[in-house]
C-alpha cells in the first residue's frame, strides 16, 4: 500500500481493496476472481508469524490473569486421527475427531465458560447485518465454536453466536504462512473473511481463528491493523496447547455473561428482550440487532446501540460502524439481585418520580483511526470553536456531544489495552516507523444528528437538496480550516427534522485535514480562518497531509487518479513520473458530482443504455488507471438523464460540463479554458435546478438489487465497448449544444487515460481538423495530465484497414475495437470464461 514518507499515513491505494460496495451480484461470490484479488490485496503482507515460541505467542497475544485448574495429563489423548500417523487423505475425515477432541478440551473448562464446537462445513452462517455486509457471500467455516451459553439452532446459525472459526486442511500445502501458492492464498482469504465477520458481528477489538493442517495447527489473532499467527504446533501430540488457548480465550480480565477475549470491555451485550424491557419507544425489528450498551469511560456515559446506519465491513481499515442510539442509565440494584438493569430516564435511575419522557436518538460512531492521523474529535472541536467565535449557526454539520479515544486508556499497570492494536509491529519487510504508523486506535464519538442514507430518498428533489446542503456544510467546515477529503455515499446523509433548516448534512471527518482558508470569503462575507497558533509549527506536516490521497475510489476526483502516462515522441517506453497533487476543495466538489451520479444510476429510472449494469460499468474499476479511464469517458460521451425529470436531467448535464471543463478545459477547440470547480459555480447550478418547475413528487428511491452479469446490457454483441458518444438518449436534455461529447478535441491534448473512450475522438482524429496552439503554461496548469501524443498510436487496438467490400465498393468503415483486447490477461480470461458459461 502506498505510503507517504513524511508521515507514514496509508494513502488511498492504487488498486481496490476488499470490496465494500458491490454493483454486481457475482462480486460477493468467493469464487469471483475480482473478489479473491481484492481480498488478497487487502491482506497482502499483513498476516505474519510472531517471533518466539508458542508459549510466547499465548502470553503476549492471548493474555489472561485467570489461573487454569486443569493438568496436561487430563487431555493427553484428546485427538485420535484416522490412520494414526499416516498422511491425512481428506480434510473431511478430520471433522469428527476434531469436534470430539475440541469438545473434550472444553469439558475441562468451568461450566459457564464452556464452548461447543459444531460442524458447519455444509451450513451457511448468516451475518446479522446482511444489508451492510453484502460484499461478502455467506461463508462456511469447517468448524465453529459457539459462545459460552449459546445453543446451536438446527439449520440456522448467525455470526453473533460464534466465538471461534476453524478452517481444516489435510496437509501443510495450504499453510498461509509457510506457503505462497494459490491454495495458500485462498486459505488466507478464508481466514480473513471469518475474522472480519466475527469482528463486525460482535463489535470486537480483536478476533481469533484456528487453522488445522493435518496434524499441525496455528492460531491466528486478527485486529483492524493486521494479523499475527502463532508458530506451527502438533496439536495431536500436545493438545494442552489448544486447551491453554481455549482457557485464555474464555477468561478475559472482565466479567460479562458469554464474553470472550477480544470483546469490548467497555460494552455490554443485551438481548432483544432486555432491549424491550428498557422501554425505548418506537422500536422495530431494525433496532433489535446485535444490541450492545457502550460506555464512554471519560464522561461515564452509556448508550444503547440500535439500528445500524452505516457499516464499513473492510477488515484492515477504520472499520467504521455508525448506529442510532439512546442514552441509558443504570438502575440501582434490586435487593440482592446484582443483574444490571437499565433505563432511558435519568430520573428513574436516581429514584425520582418520572413524568412522561421520550429519549432523544443520537448517533454513536465507532472507528479505528491510524495513530498517525489526527483524531476526528480535533476537527469537530475546530469547527465548533470557529462557529462560536464568528457567531455563525451550525448548518448541515453534526455536533459532537461526546468523544473519546479509547486507545489512550491504560490498564491498572499502565499498559495499553486492546483498544489500541498491537499486530502491525509484526509486519515484515517494513521499516520500524512505518510498521508502528500502521497501528490503529479505537474512537467512540456521539453525534446529535441522526441521518438517513441517500439511498432512501423520498423524492429526487430531496436527494438534490441533501447534497446541496452537504456542500454548504463542506464550505462551513472549510471556512473553519477543515478540508473533508472523503466525500462518499456514507458521509452525506438526509435529515428529516422540521426544526432544521437544512435537508442534508456532511459527517465523518476521519480523513480530514487542517488547511488555511483565510484568503477565501463566501458570498455572505464570511472569511476563512488561518491555521491555529499551535498548528503553524506543523505547517510542513499539514501540507504533506494534503498530498496524501485519501477518499473512496468510486468518488475520487479524476485529478487525484494520477496515473503515469506516455511521454510520447521518441519511443513508447519512456514514462512520465507520477505527480503529487495537493488535495484541494475542487477535488471534494467533484466527488459530490460522482456521488450524485452513483445514486442516480442505482436508484432512479435513468437513460443509460446499460440500465441496471450502468453503475458497475462506470464505477467497478479495480485500479486508479481504470477508474480514470471510465470517469473520463463518462464525461466525454455520456449525457445522463432521468425519465420524466427535466430539472434533475438539466442539473446532471450542467454539472457534467463543469467537471469536464475543470479537468479537460482547453481541449475543445471552441470551448472554454480550464476552470477550477468552486463553491459558487457548483452551488449556482444546484440553486438554478431547484428553482425549476417540473420536479416529480414522491419519486422515491428505487431499491437497488445488484444485477448479475447474465442480465446483460445493450452493448454490441461483438463485445465492443461503446460509450454512446453522440447518441440521442431517451429523455436527455439537448439544448444549446448540451449533452454529448465536445464537438472537436485537439489530439495534442488528448488524455492517454481516456483510451478509446469515444468514437467521436477517433472520428475527429481520422477526419483531421485545425490544431490549436497551446502555450507551455497551459500544460503546467494541467500538470496532472501527461503530454498528449497523437491519437493514432494510443487509441486502443488498431482497427481493420479500409478495403473493398463484397460488392466491390471501397468501405470507409473500420471495425470497432474489441474491448477484450484492452483488458489485461486475467480479465481476458474472465471474459472467455463468461462466454463459455453462457454457451
Amino acid at each position: 500500500m502506498a505510503t507517504h514518507k513524511s508521515s507514514g499515513a496509508e494513502a488511498t491505494p492504487g488498486s481496490r481493496k476488499s470490496l465494500t460496495r458491490i454493483s454486481l451480484r457475482e462480486q460477493s461470490l468467493n469464487t469471483y476472481p475480482t473478489n479473491l484479488d481484492a481480498w488478497s490485496s487487502e491482506i497482502n503482507g499483513k498476516i505474519n508469524q510472531s517471533p518466539g515460541e508458542i508459549d510466547d505467542f499465548l502470553r503476549d497475544y492471548v493474555p489472561t490473569s485467570r489461573a487454569a485448574s486443569w493438568r496436561e495429563d487430563d487431555v493427553r489423548d484428546a485427538f485420535k486421527l484416522p490412520g494414526g500417523r499416516k498422511k491425512v487423505r481428506s480434510e473431511k475425515t478430520l471433522y469428527k475427531p476434531l469436534i470430539k477432541g475440541l469438545n473434550t478440551l472444553c469439558s475441562k473448562l468451568p461450566a459457564d465458560k464452556r464452548m461447543q464446537f459444531v460442524d458447519t462445513n455444509s451450513t451457511d452462517i448468516e451475518h446479522p447485518f446482511p444489508q451492510w455486509i453484502s460484499s461478502m457471500e455467506s461463508t462456511r467455516p469447517d468448524l465453529v465454536a459457539l459462545l459460552p451459553g449459546a445453543e446451536a439452532r438446527p439449520g440456522k446459525l448467525t455470526w453473533d453466536q460464534v466465538a471461534l472459526a476453524v478452517e481444516v486442511k489435510s496437509d501443510l500445502s495450504s499453510d498461509p504462512i509457510s506457503k505462497n501458492s494459490l491454495k495458500a492464498d485462498q486459505t488466507r482469504v478464508q481466514l480473513a473473511k471469518n475474522a472480519c465477520k466475527l469482528l463486525t458481528a460482535h463489535g470486537s477489538l480483536c478476533s481469533y481463528t484456528v487453522g488445522i493442517y493435518g496434524r499441525k495447527a496455528r492460531i491466528f489473532r486478527f485486529d483492524h491493523a493486521s494479523a499475527i499467527a502463532s508458530p506451527l504446533f502438533d496439536y495431536v501430540k500436545c493438545p494442552h496447547i489448544l486447551l491453554n488457548f481455549l482457557h485464555r480465550l474464555t477468561h478475559p480480565d472482565f466479567d460479562r455473561p458469554g464474553a470472550i477475549l477480544g470483546h469490548d470491555d467497555y460494552s455490554y451485550r443485551v438481548s432483544a428482550a432486555e432491549v424491550d424491557s428498557i422501554g425505548v419507544p418506537g422500536l422495530d425489528d431494525r433496532d433489535r440487532i446485535c444490541n450492545r450498551i457502550v460506555m464512554l469511560p471519560g464522561c461515564d456515559k452509556y448508550f444503547l446501540l440500535l439500528r445500524p446506519r452505516s457499516i464499513n465491513p473492510r477488515l484492515f481499515s477504520r472499520a467504521t460502524m455508525v448506529r442510532e442510539a439512546v442514552e441509558v442509565f443504570r438502575l440501582p440494584p434490586d435487593g440482592d439481585d446484582t443483574t444490571l438493569r437499565w433505563t432511558t430516564d435519568a430520573r428513574k435511575a436516581s429514584q425520582a418520580v418520572a413524568d412522561d419522557y421520550v429519549p432523544v436518538r443520537v448517533i454513536v460512531k465507532e472507528a479505528w483511526r491510524q495513530v498517525i492521523r489526527h483524531r476526528e474529535t480535533v476537527f469537530y472541536a475546530r469547527i465548533k470553536k470557529f462557529l462560536k467565535e464568528r457567531g455563525l449557526d451550525r448548518y448541515a454539520l453534526p455536533e459532537m456531544l461526546f468523544g473519546e479515544d479509547l486507545g489512550d486508556v491504560r490498564d491498572a499497570d499502565g499498559n495499553s489495552t486492546l483498544h489500541l492494536t498491537q499486530s502491525s509491529a509484526c509486519r515484515l519487510n517494513e521499516e520500524e516507523d512505518i510498521r508502528n504508523s500502521g497501528e490503529r486506535s479505537h474512537m467512540r464519538i456521539v453525534l446529535d444528528s441522526v441521518g438517513i442514507p441517500l439511498s432512501e430518498f423520498s423524492s429526487t428533489k430531496e436527494l438534490v437538496e441533501a447534497i446541496r446542503d452537504a456542500i454548504k456544510g463542506h464550505l462551513l467546515a472549510f471556512l473553519a480550516g477543515v478540508l473533508h477529503r472523503d466525500v462518499s455515499d456514507g458521509n452525506v446523509m438526509i435529515i428529516r427534522d422540521l426544526l432544521k433548516e437544512y435537508k442534508g448534512f456532511l459527517d465523518d471527518f476521519d480523513y480530514s485535514g487542517l488547511i488555511e482558508s483565510l484568503m477565501y470569503e463566501d458570498p455572505d462575507g464570511n472569511r476563512g480562518s488561518p491555521l491555529a497558533e499551535e498548528d503553524t509549527e506543523l505547517a510542513d506536516e499539514l501540507k504533506n497531509e494534503l498530498k496524501e490521497r485519501t477518499g473512496t475510489l468510486e468518488f475520487l476526483a479524476i485529478a487525484l487518479l494520477n496515473i503515469p502516462g506516455d511521454k510520447g515522441g521518441q519511443g513508447a517506453a519512456e514514462r512520465v513520473e507520477k505527480k503529487i497533487i495537493d488535495h484541494q476543495v475542487c477535488h471534494d466538489l467533484e466527488s459530490f458530482y460522482w456521488l450524485l451520479i452513483w445514486v442516480v444510476l442505482r436508484h432512479t429510472k435513468h437513460s443509460d443504455e446499460d440500465e441496471d449494469l450502468a453503475c458497475s460499468v462506470l464505477f467497478d474499476a479495480n485500479t486508479e488507471a481504470a477508474a480514470r479511464t471510465l470517469k473520463s469517458g463518462f464525461l466525454v460521451s455520456n449525457s445522463l438523464s432521468v425519465e420524466g425529470n427535466q430539472p434533475l436531467s438539466w442539473l446532471l448535464d450542467k454539472l457534467r460540463w463543469l467537471v469536464f471543463d475543470a479537468n479537460f478545459g482547453g481541449i475543445r477547440a471552441e470551448g472554454p479554458a480550464r476552470r477550477t470547480l468552486t463553491y459558487e459555480s457548483v452551488l449556482g447550478v444546484f440553486k438554478e435546478a431547484l428553482t425549476m418547475d417540473g420536479w416529480p413528487e414522491n419519486d422515491k428511491a428505487i431499491p437497488f438489487l445488484p444485477p448479475t452479469m447474465r442480465q446483460g446490457s445493450k452493448k454490441p454483441a461483438d463485445g465492443t465497448l461503446s460509450f454512446k458518444a453522440g447518441v440521442q438518449q431517451k429523455g436527455s436534455v439537448r439544448r444549446s449544444g448540451q449533452g454529448g461529447p465536445p464537438p472537436i478535441l485537439d489530439p495534442e491534448h488528448y488524455d492517454p487515460g481516456m483510451m478509446d473512450i469515444s468514437h467521436e475522438l477517433r472520428r475527429a482524429a481520422e477526419e483531421g481538423f485545425p490544431k490549436k496552439q497551446h502555450s507551455h503554461s497551459w500544460a503546467s496548469d494541467m500538470e496532472y495530465l501527461p503530454p498528449f501524443p497523437n491519437l493514432s498510436p494510443i487509441a486502443g487496438p488498431s482497427g481493420t484497414a479500409a478495403g473493398p467490400s463484397a460488392s466491390g465498393t471501397t468501405s470507409t468503415k473500420r471495425r470497432k475495437r474489441n474491448w477484450s483486447e484492452l483488458l489485461p490477461p486475467r480479465k481476458q480470461y474472465e471474459r472467455s470464461a463468461k462466454r463459455a458459461r453462457q454457451n
